[in-house]
């Protein structure tokens, strides 16, 4: 079987091989033909309206649709906060990619840096920008969290029940 013959807007379930197909990462599909892989990758975005396939453990193909996407709404930071970020870099997101990137900068202080290329209009500067969103967001988390043993934690924590309650 190969993607030629996955119907792509297709309602039923897909079968265990498409699925197989259809994986996260493009390393672990043995795939070595480039009209193979284009069709897996636009399968994805098909069938499962994803826009990040993984490459291997560090690299991250985007597809850039030009539009507001919820995948960039702070109520999806949750799911990639470390240390609850896939470990095994199955998680196909730039989030993702930033969050293991950061684990692995704080665990041992490593230098690590998130390259974002391709041509014009790739959507190189949308995540950027979304990835800078989420590591500030990380970053305000912690930050809250230190404070919450301190007086002006404690402080902030009363305010916001009076806020409440009000």
């Amino acid at each position: 079987m190969d993607l030629h013959s996955i119907p792509a807007h297709s309602p039923e379930m897909a079968s265990d091989e498409e699925l197989r197909l259809l994986g996260e990462d493009l390393v672990r599909l043995c795939l070595n033909d480039p009209r193979t892989i284009f069709d897996s990758v636009c399968a994805r975005y098909e069938r499962k309206k994803r826009l990040y396939t993984r490459i291997g453990a560090s690299d991250l193909l985007a597809l850039n649709l030009h539009e507001h996407l919820s995948i960039f709404e702070p109520s999806v930071f949750a799911q990639f906060l470390p240390p609850k970020a896939p470990s095994d870099h199955s998680g196909a997101h730039i989030f993702a990619t930033a969050s293991q990137t950061l684990k692995d900068v704080s665990g041992d202080g490593k230098e690590a840096a998130i390259v974002f290329c391709g041509e014009a209009g790739a959507g190189k500067t949308t995540n950027f920008f979304n990835t800078l969103r989420f590591l500030a967001f990380i970053e305000e988390r912690r930050r809250t969290e230190a404070e919450e043993g301190t007086r002006e934690g404690w402080v902030r924590r009363e305010l916001d029940i009076l806020d409440e309650r009000s």
